[in-house]
């Protein structure tokens, strides 16, 4: 009789193979665009680690959900892909195509107490243990009825009102400045587009640059401001600038605003051929700094 796997097995295995395939995902400046576009455009408020699991189980996915809750938004998952039967007994197909199962990852929250000796009451300690469970993507449901939600692909890009970026140029203008910051645009000598000064509390953008220049300076300035305090920037130049220009590109493809060109030429050139390497020890602080920005900027 095979012993039955623990869940914190299942959970390991899960990570430790998620962090074989990360170790992979960049090598080229094509590869890293495609990176950075899935990050952007699969924005679903979920963590790190889930929607790199949905990235190399489905890159195509968009919308997932667990069964019970496709349930609840009147879809039913398919038992095959092929003839979109509900059930197995009314599948005929001679080799049937089950659904994809898309590994995620649920944090839950513990509580137990602990006698002790000093206090008159026992001690209660909180902890935090994970769950592995299962999302579908929405093309493998069905609608159970006419109120079955549609398929809507959120991958598109968020339309703005703004031309050409102004709505996320004074979006982050009015960030940085509600935060205590200065946030100015002027000429200077320097051959930078912009910079961030920690001590002085300022973010400072150069004036001759086009709107869409402007916007995307201003978020890399922004990822600066959110992620680089307390780094030596001398020393970690290289990693500091990957860092804030993924973070630009995600949310600039998020809004759609086109700068593509420029950021990844930008990224690839401060890599200086160790992108990879760089990238891959900064993916999770790239995610959540872009999605930080993305819930916070309320463009």
């Amino acid at each position: 009789m095979k012993n039955k796997v623990s869940n914190k097995e299942i959970v390991k295995g899960i990570v430790d193979g998620l962090d074989k395939k990360l170790s992979s995902v960049v090598v080229d400046q094509e590869q890293l665009k495609q990176f950075l576009n899935y990050m952007s455009g699969f924005y679903q408020g979920r963590s790190f680690n889930n929607t790199m699991l949905i990235y190399f189980t489905k890159p195509d996915a968009q919308i997932v959900a667990t069964y019970k809750q496709w349930i609840e938004k009147n879809r039913i998952v398919v038992a095959c892909t092929v003839c979109r039967a509900f059930k197995n007994v009314d599948c005929s197909c001679v080799e049937r195509t089950r659904p994809t199962r898309i590994e995620q990852i649920r944090p839950i929250q513990k509580n137990i107490k602990v006698e002790s000796k000093k206090e008159e009451e026992d001690l209660q300690v909180s902890y935090t243990t994970f769950w592995a469970y299962h999302v579908f993507d929405i093309t493998d449901t069905e609608p159970l009825n006419d109120d079955g939600i549609a398929v809507e692909d959120p991958r598109l890009p968020k339309k703005l009102k703004g031309t050409e970026g102004a709505d996320i140029f004074n979006a982050v203008k009015n960030y940085v400045e509600a935060d205590g910051w200065q946030f100015i645009v002027k000429n200077y000598r320097d051959a930078s587009n912009g910079f961030t000064l920690f001590e002085n509390r300022l973010i400072q953008i150069q004036e001759g640059l086009d709107m869409k220049m402007k916007a995307s300076v201003s978020l890399h300035e922004l990822a600066h401001k959110l992620m680089h305090e307390k780094i030596n920037y001398k020393e970690c130049r290289d990693i500091a600038e990957v860092e804030a220009e993924s973070v630009a590109y995600i949310v600039s493809q998020f809004y759609g605003l086109d700068c593509e060109d420029f950021n990844i030429k930008y990224i690839d050139g401060w890599g200086d051929g160790k992108t990879k390497s760089l990238f891959r020890n900064s993916l999770n602080d790239i995610f959540e700094t872009a999605t930080k920005i993305i819930d916070e900027l309320k463009i």
